[in-house]
């Protein structure tokens, strides 16, 4: 069964959203996956009375169990939000089928969630360091580090499972997190 891989999204004032994907069984010619930029239709039409952010939320909910992907870090963090949203409620992916309404109230509650969660919670700022040295910068693959501290990245979250979750592949070098007002 594929899936897509959503590298890049921007939700356009009309509530559609442009997308730059790819599916997971399909390759160009170079065996690299074949990324396409497109515009979705689909919450649009499907649920024009809906404002863009409860659209975005419907689509949130939607992508856990559908299987998308997606590399924005923020649309990662929401779907595994949704995702949570769900099972704590206990509410069925299977309601989307069956009662359009009841899904769209899903989402307007998903909706709410989100914004009491983040207005109670204070994103606070983090040092990363490996092997003893600041991280100065990451990409997708590559970490580069400083002995400075003026020139370390400031990474800020909610909390520090976010960041460790980011640096999954470093843990054997000695990854060591620590906020920013603690000082040394």
């Amino acid at each position: 069964m594929s899936y897509e891989i959503y590298k890049s999204i921007k939700q356009l004032p009309n509530g559609d959203f442009e997308c730059v994907s790819a599916s997971s069984n399909t390759y160009d010619v170079y065996g690299n996956r074949d990324f396409k930029r497109w515009i979705m239709t689909y919450f649009s039409k499907e649920y024009p009375e809906c404002s863009n952010e409860v659209k975005r939320a419907l689509w949130v909910l939607e992508s856990p169990r559908t299987g998308d992907t997606f590399y924005p870090s923020n649309w990662k963090a929401d779907q595994k939000l949704a995702s949570q949203f769900m099972k704590d409620r206990g509410y069925s992916y299977d309601v989307r089928d069956k009662d359009k309404m009841l899904w769209i109230s899903y989402a307007n509650e998903f909706v709410k969630y989100k914004q009491n969660l983040h207005k109670n919670q204070k994103k606070k700022e983090y040092y990363v360091t490996i092997k003893g040295q600041y991280v100065e910068r990451k990409t997708a693959s590559k970490v580069f580090l400083t002995y400075h501290r003026n020139e370390a990245k400031i990474y800020k979250a909610y909390d520090i499972k976010e960041l460790e979750d980011m640096f999954r592949g470093y843990n054997s070098y000695g990854i060591l997190i620590k906020e920013v007002n603690e000082g040394e």
